[in-house]
């Protein structure tokens, strides 16, 4: 339970930190828009978070074990539930009205 809090209170700092209330996903869009741009494919918000969960999933792997130099395994797998956490999110916000 302490661990789910903790991702909670993690989750919402972030939020405010890189979005706001009236779009959550405020981040997750605008770098979908650049990478369209850029890379003249279409994606998505949702895309944006699959995306950093696999970066995240290959620096846990890449960690092995080696002692990490910035951020700690612990932090790579809390990060790991908060985009699941998004990604759930924004599937049930996108199949919400089947």
């Amino acid at each position: 339970l302490e661990i789910v809090e903790s991702d909670c209170k993690l989750l919402a700092k972030k939020q405010a930190a890189y979005a706001n209330a009236a779009d959550p996903w405020l981040n997750f869009r605008e770098s979908a828009e650049f990478v369209s741009r850029v890379r003249g494919v279409k994606v998505n918000a949702l895309d944006v978070a699959y995306m950093l969960l696999g970066l995240k999933v290959s620096r846990l792997k890449n960690l092995g074990t080696r002692a990490p130099s910035n951020e700690s395994r612990l932090d790579t797998l809390q990060d790991l539930r908060g985009y699941s956490a998004i990604i759930q999110a924004m599937e049930e916000e996108l199949h919400a009205s089947d």
